[in-house]
């Protein structure tokens, strides 16, 4: 059993190595577009749908016009303010965007009190939300539009955005506090205030959130920003995300007819979504993923190559682009026939920036989460919400998650206490056999010294006929555990609650390595816990059975310095939770040893190396013995 144990651990490592890397997100990958570089030209005739994915390109200088329109010369964007619950927000007149929207429930660090500003503009003052008309005819993200703040009959904020194109059509944008949290409501409606029959059809595409902000720290593991629509289909939702070179290349995502329904479309990071969903009776046809320059790491970047003026700053600028394309966004398309004479086109959409809040997920107006929620899950999902309803719990007692993944430790470890007990008497049982056994096995060696293979016939044999065969289970504890490590991993990754979640000192994100200051050696930062997870998990391996052969307990020696320097090595930069929870495993399991050993033996097992099984060393030759136990004197006391 000892020499299958180092290949298992170090199979189960790989396994977990390899699957946490699975789960994670792919590399950002570099895209050879250059900053303000034209689309691709897709001109499908006037009053045609496309029947193609589109691009929306870079937003175009105000010059000229369309097809015969001219644009008016540009103002100053007029500002314009807007708040809902949990969050604050501000358009612009021009192009009626969505210029900034700050939550006002989360902070940018860990006990900070800083608003964390989810979305920015972008690339040349690129807003969200802008609204374009596929055939270029209306300039719709070129112009000022008029504003109007008015109040709903029920006392909610509203802002409306009108523009009139030349030849009768009127462009309305109305945003209306919904009075829910972290959402507001869009709607979209074409009139036709003149007298002609226009005919043909519209083609419009509307962008979703530009990009959100990223506020993790860049790592193998962050789920950096990602593109997804959420499309119902028989009942069933399907998730359909891009990221990378596919935010650049991916297919778009077509809605099929009345088979499909697009519930949300729009893009995510590990704990924030930025979701566009269409209301009752708006069809949208296509999804299409965009590359968005993420403005803050471009920034970050430019500012690490120290520019001593702003020409050098724009040089570097320029250059770094192109492999700071890599945030998400989408752009949808709408279509429909033009209107008649007093008619109207209308589109609604529910605008959600938040956080991807489970809770939030169960209120049925908020059910386009959860699609998105179960899918980040995966196939543990159903281990995934035990353990957080656990977790969940104990926080609602002590309100430190840190305190929370200790007492699930505990739980986890009191579940698996009756395993854990079977699992030493059975290696406490063999260790003794293999002990007692020992001068014969010696014996076998060097009557067979010359022939390994008649030596391990040989050495099989009598170990079936005294009943030594290996523990099956021996590593079956350890294989039990690996659902937690990942399970607790993906709780860590991809739930809000945990997101700056605090526990003790230094440690102030458990969502993230504990980064305590260290200032030595060139280092700003090291990483405790993983430290003392490997302290912890060596002493346990130390506390392990002996193995009667000398070579198997060298292997096991080695296994208990190897093990522990592997894990550390594989987990130093993952979630500093992860490592409180096997830190505090092994704690435990170094406390299990003791209580089984001390105070709760295995029944008829005598413990390796006691007086019951001590060994005497025979002349050359002769035979060993065992010395049996003195009997203790009895006192018989008087009646």
């Amino acid at each position: 059993m000892e020499k299958r144990l180092p290949l298992a651990l170090i199979l189960s490592l790989l396994f977990i190595w390899w699957y946490l890397g699975a789960t994670a997100p792919p590399p950002q990958e570099r895209t050879d577009t250059a900053p303000g570089a034209a689309a691709p030209e897709i001109s499908p005739s006037p009053g045609s749908m496309p029947d193609r994915p589109f691009d929306i390109g870079q937003p175009a200088a105000p010059a000229g016009g369309a097809a015969g329109q001219g644009v008016e010369p540009q103002e100053p964007s007029q500002p314009v303010s807007f708040a809902g619950r949990g969050y604050i927000a501000q358009f612009g007149s021009l192009g009626a965007g969505l210029e900034w929207l700050e939550l006002t429930d989360y902070h940018t660090e860990p006990r900070g009190e800083v608003d964390l500003r989810l979305i920015t503009p972008g690339e040349h003052g690129r807003t969200s939300l802008l609204l374009y008309e596929f055939n270029d005819r209306y300039p719709l993200d070129q112009v000022n539009w008029v504003v109007t703040t008015t109040t709903t009959p029920a006392g909610l904020r509203q802002i409306l955005f009108t523009w009139n194109a030349p030849d009768g059509l009127q462009f309305r944008r109305t945003i209306t506090d919904r009075d829910g949290l972290y959402s507001f409501d869009l709607s979209i409606e074409v009139v036709n205030l003149g007298e002609l029959e226009l005919g043909g059809s519209l083609s419009l595409i509307l962008q979703g959130p530009y990009g959100l902000v990223d506020d993790q720290p860049q790592s193998f593991i962050t789920q950096g920003p990602t593109a997804l629509a959420i499309v119902s289909s028989d009942g069933e939702a399907e998730v359909t995300k891009w990221s990378g070179g596919d935010l650049a290349d991916g297919a778009a995502r077509n809605i099929a007819g009345s088979s499909e329904r697009l519930l949300a479309a729009g893009s995510m990071t590990n704990y924030f979504a930025g979701l566009l969903v269409p209301g009752d009776g708006t069809v949208v046809k296509q999804v299409k993923p965009d590359a968005v320059l993420d403005v803050t790491r471009l920034a970050e970047a430019v500012a690490e190559k120290e520019p001593v003026d702003a020409r050098e700053e724009a040089a570097w600028t320029a250059q770094l682009s192109g492999e700071h394309r890599n945030n998400a966004g989408v752009s949808m398309l709408l279509g429909a026939r033009v209107p008649a004479p007093g008619q109207n086109v209308r589109y609604d959409f529910t605008v959600y920036v938040g956080p991807k809040d489970r809770e939030l997920a169960a209120n049925p107006e908020f059910r386009f989460l959860e699609p998105m929620l179960e899918e980040a899950f995966g196939s543990m999902a159903w281990i995934n919400h035990g353990l957080l309803m656990i977790l969940r719990f104990f926080h609602g007692l002590f309100s430190n998650w840190g305190v929370a993944v200790i007492l699930l430790t505990i739980v986890v470890k009191a579940c698996l206490f009756p395993l854990n007990r079977v699992q030493q008497s059975s290696m406490a049982k063999y260790s003794a056999t293999m002990q007692r056994l020992k001068p014969e096995i010696d014996e076998l060696k060097a009557k067979y010294k010359s022939n390994k293979r008649k030596f391990n016939e040989e050495q099989m044999k009598m170990m079936r006929s005294h009943g030594a065969s290996p523990p099956l289970g021996g590593c079956l504890l350890m294989f039990l555990q690996f659902p937690i490590w990942i399970s607790l991993f993906q709780i860590l990754k991809a739930s809000i609650e945990l997101r700056h979640a605090p526990f003790l000192f230094w440690v102030d994100d458990l969502s993230q390595a504990d980064r305590m200051p260290f200032g030595f050696f060139g280092l700003e930062t090291i990483n405790v816990l993983p430290i003392m997870m490997a302290v912890a998990t060596m002493v346990q391996m130390r506390f392990q059975v002996k193995p009667a052969d000398e070579k198997q307990a060298q292997m096991q020696k080695t296994m208990g310095m190897m093990m522990p320097i592997v894990m550390l090595l594989f987990l130093y930069r993952y979630p500093s939770g992860l490592s409180l929870y096997i830190f505090t495993s092994s704690l435990i399991g170094i406390f299990e040893f003791q209580v089984i050993r001390r105070y709760w033996p295995p029944a008829n097992v005598p413990t390796p190396g006691s007086a019951e099984v001590a060994l005497v060393a025979a002349p050359a030759g002769g035979a060993a013995h065992v010395r049996k136990p003195a009997k203790k004197s009895k006192k018989k006391g008087r009646r």
